[in-house]
């Protein structure tokens, strides 16, 4: 039996096997399987629940089997495989938005992982301000943050491309501000290959820097690919209101390896086949 199960941004799949050396040879071959306690995920439930379906006493088939049982549940936790009690999403992209020239320089690299963002829709209202550690990765100092300012920038948006190839579950954070006559309007977008479609509107805090998070996982399109994300600023109110935006980070999951599931659905497909014989 194949169970599908969703942990912190991590798809689990969990393998009921009807034998313990089904289960140890799960264990062995598989890059799936996650763990997150013996008795409850992997192979110590692989056994134990197809005893129990056979009707003999669990607590037999424990004192005969834990050691088999724990022998294979320590193979996949020592190969660390996937272990989803302590799991974290891996940096698809990051941009410390440090050392910043937009109106020479618009296009900017990602510092870690694939992507750019564009600052041309910004204008000659793009400006460079003090930057923050907040949400900042590991090595990464203050620096520089990305903005622009004055109420006649109202509309002008910034895009952000992300190669997204062999990821995914994604979300995106960021640090923001504004001044008390800045944007306060900012509408955050994703390009599904003909439209813009919204995702999110949020207000920057206006006194101090603030980490915001957006979850993209229900936006598929987005996913093992090339995703591209919108800012729009709006409902500045003074001439020199401003907003900024610093230490932009994405994150996803790791895509299963196609081999690795290919392989459950061969247990799956066994397990099937005895159950209706």
């Amino acid at each position: 039996m194949v169970r599908v199960e969703r942990a912190t941004a991590i798809t689990v799949i969990v393998v009921v096997c009807d034998t313990a050396k089904e289960a140890l040879c799960l264990a062995r071959h598989c890059a799936v399987v996650g763990v997150l306690e013996t008795q409850k995920y992997g192979v110590w439930e692989m056994a134990m629940s197809s005893m129990h379906r056979n009707g003999r006493n669990q607590q037999q088939f424990a004192r005969a089997q834990s050691t088999r049982a724990k022998v294979a549940a320590a193979a996949v936790l020592s190969s660390t495989l996937l272990c989803v009690g302590n799991a974290q999403a891996d940096i698809v992209a990051y941009w410390s938005l440090n050392t910043l020239n937009p109106l020479a320089s618009p296009t900017i690299a990602a510092d870690l992982g694939k992507g750019s963002i564009d600052a041309s829709g910004l204008g000659l209202d793009a400006q460079v301000y003090q930057g923050t550690t907040m949400n900042a990765e590991s090595g990464f100092i203050a620096g520089t943050s990305l903005g622009l300012s004055s109420m006649s920038a109202n509309g002008s948006w910034i895009d952000v491309a992300i190669d997204t190839s062999g990821y995914i579950d994604l979300s995106i954070s960021f640090a923001a501000r504004r001044s008390s006559t800045g944007f306060s309007s900012v509408t955050v977008q994703y390009w599904r290959g003909d439209v813009w479609n919204n995702v999110e509107m949020f207000t920057p805090n206006a006194l101090n820097w603030q980490t915001r998070s957006i979850d993209l996982m229900e936006f598929d399109s987005m996913e093992n690919g090339v995703a591209l994300l919108r800012f729009t600023f709006d409902a500045a109110t003074g001439s020199t209101g401003s907003a900024r935006l610093d230490n932009m980070t994405v994150h996803g999951s790791v895509v299963p390896a196609p081999a690795a599931l290919s392989l459950l659905a061969c247990f799956a497909a066994r397990s099937n086949r005895r159950r209706r014989a």
